[in-house]
C-alpha cells in the first residue's frame, strides 16, 4: 500500500472539508474524494473496484463499494461521468475542471501534514526518551500505525507502543495545539467510521431490532463501580440508545435492547460471593480491583453484602438491563465457531502475532461466539445494522478474536463482538446532527470519542492488568518458594496504596503509571519509591501538623495570658470607677433621703422637746398633761399626715417603706447600701462589655 498522503492526514480531511464549506454531507466529502483521486491517477475508465484501489493506495484507507457507488451516481446525475455498463467514463473536460479543486486539496493535505509531523516528531522523541534508543524508519511507520489505530480503536493493549502512546496523549493533550490536531484527526476517524461500518451516508439512519449483549464490566460501568470516568462512558452510551429508541418508539417499540447472558451473571456472582468470603475472613483482601472496592465499600456483615447485590440488579433493571435466557435456544453443529481444528488455527495465529495464547480464555471466547451465532442463525452480514445480536466488551482478547477472518468465516461478516467506543461512534452518528456539533463543537460529543479520556481509559486498563498479573505471581511465587507471604503482601500492599494514589489519571502521573506497566523487573522499585514519596509526604505533613499545633497551643496560652490579664485589669478598673460610683451616689442619696424626712424629723424632735420641757417643774405648770396630749395629738395627725404625703410621693422607692426606715438605712447602714450601689454599676457595666 503506498498510502501517499499518509492515513492520519487523510483521516482528518474528512473533518477539514467539510469545515471548509465545500462540503454539507457525507456524500459530498466522498465525491471529493472520488474527484481528486481521479485527478490523480487519471484513466479513460474506471469501475468502482478501481476508485476502491485509489483510495487504498492514495489515502491509506478503505471505503465500502456502496458508498464509493453513491458518490460515484451523484457525479453521474451531475453530468461529470458517463455510465456504460458498470463502467464510468470521467467527461473530457474533468480534470481541466477539477484542477483546482485538486490543487486545493493538496494543499490542505500538506498543511495537515505539517501541523501532524510535529505531532509525530514529539511522540518519536516522547518514545526514544522511555527506551533511551534511536528509533529507524520501520519503527517509525510502526508507530505511526499503532497511532492511527489506537484512535480508530483497532489497537490492543499487546501493542508494544500502546502504553507509550497512551501516556504521550495524556501528557501532551493538554497543550491546546497538540489537542486541537488530535481532534482533528479523531472527528475525521469519527465520520470515516460512520460511513465505513454502516455503509451509509445517511446521517440518522433507523436501526432494526438489535439486542446488545453486556459483559461483566459495562453491567459494573453501568452502576458506577468501576470509577466515575468509566460511568460517563456508559451513561453517553446508554443516553444514545434511549434516544435511537425514543426515536423509533412509534414505530413498533424499542429497537435497542440491553442484555447479559448466563456467563456474565456467574462471573457477577462470582465478584459478590469473593467479597463476601473476604467479610467471613475466608479469603485475603488482596485484589484491588475497583469493583471489588466498590462492592465491598460500606458492606460490614454478609446481609449488608446481599442487600448491595439486590439494589445492584435493581439499578440494571431501572436502565433496562435485563436477563436473556439462553436455554430456550438449541445449539446446532453447523453454527459451532469452538472446533478444535479452529483453536489449533487461532494457536498458531497467535504465536505468528507475538500473542500470548491461553486456551481456556480462548475457548469460553468461541463459546460465547457459538451462542451468539446461534442467534443470528449462522448469518452475519455487513453492515452492522444487518444483524440482530452483537457482544459489547472491553476485553481485548475477545475483541481480537472477533475480528478473525477464521472466526468470522468472512472477511466483510459483522464481527460477534464490539466494543462501547465503536458503537457510541455509530449511535452517534446516526442520531445527531454531527456535522453541526464536530464543525462547531457546540453540542455534547460522548465521552468515549475523546482520544485523551481514550488514553486515560488505556492506562488505568494497563495498569489494572498489571495489578492482576501481579497479584497472581505472587501466589505462584509463593507456592514455589521463591518470595515469603510477607514480603508478597508488603509487594500488593505497596501496589495497593500505588493505585489507590493513583486512581484518577493525569499528565502529572502519566509517565510514572507508564513506568509500573512496561518495566515489571523495576515495577516494586518504582512503587515503593512512589509509596516512599508519599509516606515522607505524609510524614512531613504529620510532622508540620504537630509544629502547627504546637505553635496554636503557645499561642492560645498567651492569648489566653493575656485575656487573663487585660481581665484582671479591667476589673480592677470596673471595682475603682464602681467605689467612686457607689460613694457619689450613697452621698446624693443620703442627702437626698435627709431632705425627704427632716419635716417628720422636726416633729419627732419638738415631740420630745415638749417631753422634756414638761418635766422641768417652771414650765410644766404652763403646760398641763391634758395639753401637753392635744400638741402631741395635733403633732401626730400632722406626722402621719405628712408621712402618707411622702409615701405617696415614693411609692416607687424598692429600699424605702418608711421615712424612719429610709433615715435608719442611711444613717447606720451605710455600707450594705455602698455595696448595693457598687454592685448594680458592675453588672451594668458588664451588660455593656457584653
Amino acid at each position: 500500500m503506498e498510502d501517499k498522503y499518509g492515513k492520519a492526514a487523510s483521516l482528518a480531511l474528512f473533518k477539514v472539508l467539510y469545515n471548509s464549506g465545500r462540503c454539507n454531507n457525507l456524500l459530498d466529502i466522498v465525491s471529493e474524494f472520488v474527484r481528486n483521486a481521479i485527478v490523480l491517477r487519471p484513466k479513460e475508465q474506471y469501475t468502482t473496484n478501481d476508485l476502491k484501489t485509489i483510495f487504498r493506495e492514495q489515502y491509506g484507507f478503505d471505503l465500502p463499494e456502496s458508498v464509493i457507488k453513491a458518490a460515484v451516481r451523484k457525479l453521474t446525475k451531475s453530468g461529470e461521468f458517463l455510465k456504460t455498463n458498470g463502467v464510468y467514463t470521467p467527461n473530457q473536460d474533468f480534470s481541466i475542471r477539477h484542477k483546482k479543486s485538486q490543487s486545493y486539496l493538496s494543499d490542505e493535505i500538506r498543511s495537515i501534514t505539517e501541523k501532524q509531523s510535529y505531532l509525530f516528531t514529539q511522540l518519536y522523541t516522547f518514545i526514544e526518551t522511555r527506551t533511551k534508543c534511536s528509533l529507524g524508519s520501520n519503527n517509525k511507520q510502526l508507530i505511526d500505525q499503532s497511532f492511527i489505530n489506537f484512535l480508530m480503536g483497532n489497537s490492543s493493549n499487546e501493542d508494544q507502543f500502546t502504553p507509550a502512546i497512551s501516556s504521550f496523549i495524556v501528557e501532551r493533550g493538554a497543550t491546546l495545539s497538540d489537542k486541537d490536531v488530535l481532534n482533528e484527526i479523531k472527528e475525521g476517524i469519527i465520520l470515516y467510521q460512520g460511513i465505513t461500518y454502516s455503509e451509509s451516508i445517511n446521517e440518522a439512519e433507523q436501526w432494526n431490532d438489535l439486542t446488545i449483549f453486556l459483559a461483566t464490566e459495562h453491567l459494573f460501568n453501568a452502576v458506577g463501580y468501576n470509577t466515575r470516568l468509566y460511568k460517563d462512558i456508559f451513561d453517553d452510551f446508554i443516553s444514545l440508545v434511549n434516544q435511537i429508541n425514543s426515536r423509533n418508539g412509534g414505530k413498533g417499540g424499542t429497537h435497542i435492547k440491553l442484555r447479559y447472558l448466563e456467563e456474565t451473571k456467574i462471573e457477577v456472582e462470582s465478584f459478590f460471593h469473593v467479597a463476601e468470603g473476604i467479610l467471613r475472613g475466608q479469603i485475603p483482601y488482596m485484589r484491588m480491583t475497583d469493583a471489588m472496592e466498590a462492592i465491598l465499600d460500606g458492606c460490614q456483615t454478609p446481609a449488608d453484602l446481599q442487600q448491595k447485590k439486590s439494589r445492584f440488579e435493581l439499578s440494571l433493571r431501572k436502565l433496562g438491563i435485563e436477563y436473556f435466557d439462553f436455554s430456550h435456544f438449541e445449539l446446532k453443529k453447523e453454527y459451532n465457531i469452538s472446533g478444535l481444528s479452529i483453536l489449533e488455527q487461532l494457536e498458531k495465529r497467535y504465536k505468528e502475532n507475538n500473542r500470548i495464547y491461553n486456551e481456556d480464555e480462548t475457548l469460553k471466547a468461541l463459546e460465547l461466539f457459538t451462542k451468539i451465532n446461534t442467534l443470528r442463525r449462522g448469518n452475519s452480514p455487513h453492515p452492522i445494522q444487518s444483524v440482530r445480536y452483537i457482544y459489547m466488551t472491553a476485553n481485548s482478547n475477545i475483541l481480537y478474536l472477533s475480528n478473525k477472518e477464521i472466526v468470522k468465516k468472512k472477511k466483510s461478516d459483522t464481527p460477534f463482538a464490539i466494543d462501547i467506543d465503536l458503537l457510541t461512534t455509530l449511535f452517534w452518528f446516526s442520531s445527531s446532527n454531527i456535522f453541526h456539533l464536530i464543525k462547531n463543537r457546540d453540542g455534547h460529543i460522548p465521552t468515549s470519542l475523546d482520544a485523551i479520556t481514550k488514553a486515560k481509559r488505556v492506562l488505568s486498563s494497563l495498569l489494572n492488568e498489571t495489578v492482576e498479573n501481579t497479584y497472581e505471581k505472587c501466589l505462584r511465587d509463593i507456592k514455589e518458594g521463591k518470595i515469603t507471604k510477607e514480603e508478597a503482601t508488603k509487594l500488593l500492599a505497596n501496589l495497593k496504596l500505588f493505585k489507590s494514589r493513583n486512581t484518577e489519571i493525569t499528565e502529572e502521573n502519566a509517565s510514572l503509571i507508564l513506568d509500573v506497566i512496561q518495566d515489571s523487573d523495576t515495577m516494586q522499585t518504582t512503587i515503593e519509591e512512589d509509596v516512599s514519596y508519599y509516606k515522607n509526604k505524609t510524614a512531613s505533613l504529620e510532622e508540620e501538623n504537630e509544629q502547627y499545633k504546637e505553635d496554636r497551643n503557645k499561642l492560645l496560652c498567651e492569648n489566653r495570658d493575656a485575656y487573663a490579664k487585660g481581665k484582671l485589669q479591667e476589673d480592677s478598673l470596673i471595682n475603682l470607677q464602681a467605689e467612686a460610683y457607689a460613694t457619689k451616689k450613697f452621698k446624693k442619696e443620703r442627702i437626698k433621703a435627709y431632705r425627704e424626712v427632716r419635716a417628720e424629723m422636726i416633729i419627732v424632735i419638738l415631740c420630745f422637746l415638749l417631753f422634756f420641757l414638761q418635766q422641768v417643774p417652771s414650765i410644766s405648770t404652763y403646760i398641763s398633761t391634758p395639753m401637753s396630749i392635744v400638741i402631741c395629738s395635733l403633732l401626730t395627725v400632722v406626722c402621719q399626715r405628712l408621712l402618707w404625703h411622702y409615701k405617696k410621693k415614693r411609692n416607687n422607692h424598692q429600699s424605702i417603706c418608711s421615712p424612719l426606715l429610709l433615715l435608719w438605712t442611711f444613717t447606720f447602714q451605710g455600707y450594705a447600701k455602698r455595696e448595693d450601689f457598687k454592685k448594680y454599676y458592675i453588672e451594668n457595666k458588664r451588660r455593656e462589655y457584653k
